[in-house]
């Protein structure tokens, strides 16, 4: 049990990192949202995409722990 915990963070940890590392790459503003026009409503700071980490995480823990591990 205590490998998969392991496990589990070192997946977490991988994926911030290779987050953090794109997110460098980003300009400095990023738009997030467009009205009907086309035109920007809302530009963030590049590392505001950050929050996005729990979205590849959840992938992971749904798709690709072991089964046993989901309670099947």
């Amino acid at each position: 049990p205590w490998l998969m915990k392991k496990k589990d963070l070192f997946v977490l940890f991988l994926l911030a990192v290779i987050l953090f590392l794109i997110i460098c790459l980003l300009p400095e503003q990023i738009p997030i949202h467009f009205n009907s026009a086309g035109k920007t409503d809302i530009v963030v700071n590049r590392f505001w995409l950050i929050l996005g980490l729990p979205i590849p995480y959840s992938l992971y823990w749904k798709y690709f722990r072991s089964k046993s591990k989901r309670g099947h």
